[in-house]
């Protein structure tokens, strides 16, 4: 009565050759190398990661508190920050860095909030917009600035 063996009795083999081809690598002039240029070439490789640079975000807001709040809410993310406190510093930002600006953030209680807003969907269309309320706390600006970044 024969019994089938289900074990392969190949693989001690091509584990034997694997030894030596890299044993052979390892004492031979061409493949230390060889070896070398593997290495050198896969530290090349292992440069620093590329990082997505995110949009710039815009505060058009005189309140410091405010400007203080967006600044402590966006920057740990990665987002740089643009301060303009008056609407004619909103309006030189808004066109000069257009192509960077992502999201700008506007405080109601100015009284040109709504020349800065209509500045704002003219210059910048693809801008996210967040007009912060009248009365509002620390919360609920980081609330409105997670919900769109």
């Amino acid at each position: 009565m024969q019994t089938e063996s289900h074990f392969d009795s190949s693989w001690p083999v091509a584990l034997a050759l694997g030894l030596l081809i890299t044993f052979i690598l390892g004492i031979t002039p061409t493949g230390r190398q060889m070896s070398a240029d593997i290495f050198r070439s896969l530290s090349a490789r292992s440069a620093e990661p590329v990082r997505p640079t995110r949009p710039e975000v815009l505060v058009a807001t005189d309140n410091s508190d405010d400007q203080t709040r967006v600044a402590e809410t966006v920057v740990p993310r990665g987002y740089s920050v643009l301060f303009a406190g008056t609407t004619l510093a909103a309006q030189r930002l808004l066109q000069s860095e257009a192509g960077r600006i992502g999201l700008i953030v506007v405080g109601a209680e100015s009284p040109e909030a709504i020349q800065v807003t209509q500045m704002a969907r003219s210059l910048v269309p693809a801008a996210t917009l967040i007009k912060l309320p009248a009365k509002h706390g620390s919360t609920e600006v980081a609330l409105l600035l997670l919900d769109v970044i």
